[in-house]
């Protein structure tokens, strides 16, 4: 029996070992890196023709827009409207004092008919020795006159002649100048050059009028159409039509939409910003938009090849069209990817501007957690908790229904090992 105990010392150990290492096995399964990595639910980015829209930031400004003043000095005796009056085109807006003009013109009168009767004067005085020029004209042929006698009547018609060209032109002069002295006075009216409406009245009657540097009395406005103005960027200018429909919100007008479309496309690209000024246009009949508003203009684009990937994608929401992905490379590694989007879209895809291609993979579930370079495994569809992915014991599925669950591995070795050492068994 003395030679007996070492044996079954070393008989104990290796069935001890044996059963730890199953007991082991049993309680961590297929234990390796797979099992550590996180399980992630990957898709696809794709390619896809369709339309979207593009939202600028921009202001509202009037369609047209007049500095209004007599173009003559002189001081204003009425000024026909305030701010915020409708005017009509060729409506009388401001009036100067017309009493120095009405004496201008006045005097130019007088000026033309003095001219007007040198003119027949001289046409008098021309038509009379005409007659008798061609009468010596005549007798000189035939010799009937002398040589000096002729050049004396002839000297004389060429006189008169002059006389009355000269008459002639003091008659245009005269005319020309009580032309200009009616259209001062006629300036000494300022109207509306189109339908608008008043923003700003700078001067009131007894006020000066002058003309350098130039005073402005009212200040007027189309505004029914208004423009609006934004900037688009580089990459999209070639999805833009003219004439494409628009939406224009205000923040003074919350829920509103009003409806208009792409006046123009301005064709230079800033080469700062590269960005390039699109003007719409939208009827403001009730002129509930006024100019200076902020305003957001959504253009509907032409339909485009779109790169797209599932909102949930998406790491965070996006901020000034940036955000980040994480990509899925061949060897099932992940990477953080910056990528650039655009933000006006809804639903639950986002069209990429820049940082993706079609084909490409990227996590859409299972991202909490993630860092850059490590290593995952797809899985296709995640838990709803740690507790469902928690893996079942072996050894609670090997007993029958209804009996206690059998002992671990370890348990049943060290018994077998007490009862061999046991003399008599």
């Amino acid at each position: 029996m003395k030679s007996s105990g070492p044996v079954l010392l070393l008989v104990w150990s290796a069935l001890l070992l044996s059963a730890c290492s199953r007991d082991g096995a049993a309680t961590n399964p297929g234990a390796g890196d797979a099992e550590d990595q996180p399980a992630v639910r990957v898709a696809e980015v794709v390619e896809r023709k369709m339309t979207r829209s593009l939202e600028l930031s921009g202001n509202i400004l009037q369609s047209r827009k007049a500095a209004l003043s007599p173009t003559v000095p002189g001081t204003i005796r009425q000024v026909h409207k305030r701010e915020g009056d409708l005017v009509k085109k060729g409506e009388i807006l401001v009036e100067l004092d017309p009493r120095d003009f009405q004496l201008g013109v006045q005097q130019a009168s007088a000026a033309l008919s003095a001219a007007r009767a040198g003119l027949a004067a001289a046409k008098t005085g021309l038509d009379g020795i005409e007659v008798q020029h061609q009468r010596f004209v005549d007798l000189r042929k035939e010799n009937a006159v002398t040589k000096a006698e002729f050049e004396k009547i002839d000297t004389g018609y060429k006189v008169a002649q002059s006389q009355h060209e000269a008459a002639a032109a003091q008659a245009r002069l005269a005319q020309v100048g009580l032309n200009a002295a009616r259209k001062k006075l006629a300036d000494t009216v300022a109207r509306a050059p189109f339908d608008g409406v008043v923003t700003q009245r700078l001067l009131d009657p007894g006020e000066v009028v002058r003309m350098m540097p130039p005073s402005i009395v009212l200040v007027i406005m189309d505004i029914d159409p208004v423009n609006a103005e934004g900037q688009v960027a580089e990459r999209d200018l070639g999805a833009i039509r003219e004439r494409a429909l628009v939406q224009v919100m205000v923040d003074a007008l919350p829920g509103r939409h009003f409806a208009g479309e792409v006046e123009v496309v301005v064709p230079f690209v800033d080469p700062g910003t590269r960005t390039a000024k699109v003007r719409v246009v939208i009827d403001n009949p009730e002129h509930e938009l006024k100019p200076g508003m902020s305003a957001t203009i959504r253009i509907d684009l032409a339909e485009q090849m779109l790169v797209l990937v599932p909102r949930e994608a998406m790491t965070s929401p996006p901020i000034d069209g940036k955000g980040s992905v994480f990509s899925v490379d061949g060897e099932q590694r992940i990477h953080l990817r910056e990528i650039v989007v655009d933000q006006s879209q809804q639903g639950p895809e986002v069209v990429v501007l820049s940082g993706l291609r079609p084909g490409e993979r990227v996590v859409v579930a299972g991202a909490g957690g993630l860092s850059d370079g490590q290593q995952i495994r797809l899985s296709g569809k995640l838990p709803k908790s740690a507790a469902d992915a928690a893996p079942t014991s072996p050894a609670s599925t090997d007993a029958p229904p209804g009996e206690p669950p059998p002992p671990p591995a370890a348990a049943q070795s060290a018994e077998a090992v007490r009862q061999a050492a046991e003399p008599g068994r």
